[in-house]
C-alpha cells in the first residue's frame, strides 16, 4: 500500500476516533449528571429518614405523656366515685328522705322555666306552672342551705369539686398531647413516604448513570481499537519512510561513488581536480 493511501485512511480512523471520543465524553456527562443526581436523591432520602425518626422519637415520648396522662385521669376517676360515694350518703343522711335529689330538682327547674318561656298557657295551667316552679325552688334553697351549713357535705364538695377540675385538666392535656402525637405521626408517615419516592427516584438515576456509562465505555472501547490501528499505521509509515530514506541514501551514494570514480580516473592520468572534486572523493572515501 502506498504511503498516501495508507496516510489517507489514518485521516479517516482519527476522524471515526473523534466521533467516538466526542460520544464517550458527552455520555461520561451525562452519567456524571445522572451520579450526581442520584447522590442528591439518597442524601435527601437519608436526612427525610433521619427526620421521619426523631418524629417516631417524638411521637412515642408524646403518647407516653397521653398514657401517663390517662392512668393519672383514671386513679383521680376512682377518688371522684370514691368522694361521690361518700357525698351520696352524707345527702342521704342530711337532706329531706323524699328521694329528690338537688341535681334532679335543678334540673327540672329548667325544664319548667324553659316550658314558661316558650310556650302560652291558659291562666289556670300557667298558676300550676308557677305554682311548680316555686315548690322547686324552695326545695332547692332548702337542699343548698343544708349543703351550706354542714362542714362535713362542704368539705366533700370541695374535694370533688378540686378533683373534677384536676379531670378536666388532665382531659385538656389529654386531648392535646394526643393531637401532637398524630400531628408527629403524621408527619413521620409524610416523611418516610418522600424518603421512599427519592430512593425510587434514585434507583432510576442510578439505572441512567449505569446505562451511560456501558455506552460511554464502549466508545471508549471503539477509541482505543482505532487509537492501536493508528499505532499500527504509524509503525508502518515509519517503516516505509525509513525505507524511502535508506533508498534515497543508497541513490545519492550510488551516484556520488560513479562520480568519484570519474573524478579519479581523470586525477590519474594527471588532470588538475578543483576543491570542488577534492571534497567529492572525499565524501566518496577515496581520499
Amino acid at each position: 500500500m502506498e504511503e498516501g493511501s495508507i496516510e489517507q485512511k489514518r485521516d479517516e480512523i482519527l476522524a471515526k476516533m473523534d466521533g467516538h471520543r466526542r460520544k464517550r465524553d458527552e455520555l461520561n456527562r451525562r452519567a456524571s449528571g445522572w451520579a450526581d443526581k442520584r447522590d442528591e436523591l439518597n442524601s435527601k432520602a437519608r436526612r427525610a429518614i433521619e427526620d421521619a425518626s426523631e418524629c417516631r422519637i417524638k411521637r412515642d415520648e408524646l403518647n407516653e405523656k397521653v398514657k401517663n396522662a390517662k392512668e393519672i385521669k383514671d386513679r383521680l376517676r376512682t377518688d371522684e366515685e370514691k368522694l361521690s360515694k361518700e357525698l351520696h350518703g352524707l345527702m342521704k343522711k342530711h337532706l329531706p328522705k323524699n328521694g329528690v335529689y338537688l341535681s334532679k330538682l335543678k334540673n327540672d327547674l329548667r325544664k319548667l322555666e324553659f316550658k314558661q318561656q316558650t310556650t302560652v298557657l291558659a291562666p289556670k295551667k300557667e298558676k300550676e306552672l308557677i305554682d311548680a316552679l316555686t315548690k322547686i325552688q324552695t326545695q332547692i334553697r332548702e337542699r343548698e342551705k343544708i349543703l351550706d351549713e354542714n362542714k362535713e357535705i362542704k368539705k366533700v364538695l370541695g374535694s370533688l369539686k378540686e378533683i373534677r377540675k384536676k379531670i378536666r385538666a388532665e382531659k385538656k392535656d389529654i386531648i392535646l398531647l394526643a393531637n401532637a402525637a398524630q400531628k408527629e405521626h403524621d408527619k413521620m408517615n409524610k416523611l418516610y413516604a418522600e424518603a421512599d419516592k427519592m430512593r425510587i427516584q434514585a434507583d432510576d438515576a442510578q439505572e441512567k448513570f449505569v446505562e451511560n456509562k456501558k455506552m460511554a465505555d464502549k466508545e471508549h472501547k471503539e477509541y482505543a481499537t482505532l487509537l492501536e490501528q493508528i499505532h499500527e499505521i504509524d509503525k508502518q509509515l515509519s517503516g516505509l519512510k525509513h525505507k524511502e530514506r535508506t533508498e534515497k541514501k543508497a541513490r545519492i551514494d550510488y551516484r556520488l561513488r560513479k562520480q568519484a570514480e570519474e573524478i579519479y580516473e581523470r586525477f590519474k592520468t594527471g588532470e588538475k581536480l578543483s576543491t570542488e572534486d577534492l571534497m567529492i572523493l572525499q565524501k566518496a572515501g577515496l581520499l
